[in-house]
């Protein structure tokens, strides 16, 4: 049903496009397909607020699986990005998910990178930690982390980045 709204919508039958959407979710509320065509729906109509709760529906929602939440924040802050504010939209949302991620450590490293990206090492430093907290054997936020360590010569948290990652991951020794 979900790809029959689709197809309504992108023939221009935003009516059937909706009425297909809402049977979906209300059998089911939190089907991820029919919540992002949702919001693809809204987006379509220009209704932006609603655009913007559905998609926090998705992203903030524990039972909607990581990799979908993953697809979506991507395709937000490419959106959200170039605009104005955007930055502080899309690192608002990102705290946001971090305050529910605790088993799957995409969501840190999305985040990470994101900062990153925008030249703001010393706020990615917790998300990378937070990263190791979900999974220590992450040799990414590690050897991240570390590299931060070694520019700034702060030896002491060398020896701690190193000494938890040869508990961590021996066999990268």
């Amino acid at each position: 049903v979900v790809l029959l709204g689709d197809q309504y919508l992108k023939n221009g039958q935003p009516d059937e496009a909706l009425e297909a959407y809402t049977s979906v979710l209300a059998k089911e509320k939190d089907h991820a397909m029919a919540s992002y065509s949702m919001a693809s729906y809204y987006e379509k109509i220009g209704d932006k607020e609603s655009y913007q709760k559905q998609l926090d529906d998705i992203l903030l929602n524990p039972k909607v699986e990581s990799t979908r939440r993953l697809d979506v924040m991507d395709r937000y802050i490419e959106e959200t990005d170039r605009t104005e504010g955007g930055v502080e939209r899309v690192t608002a949302l990102l705290d946001k998910m971090m305050e529910m991620e605790t088993e799957n450590p995409d969501i840190p490293l999305l985040y990470a990178q994101y900062l990153y990206s925008k030249n703001m090492r010393e706020k990615a430093a917790p998300v990378l930690e937070k990263t190791l907290e979900i999974d220590p054997t992450n040799s990414a936020a590690r050897m991240t982390l570390l590299g931060d360590a070694v520019r700034a010569l702060n030896y002491p948290e060398i020896i701690r980045l190193c000494k938890q990652g040869t508990q961590s991951n021996p066999d990268e020794l």
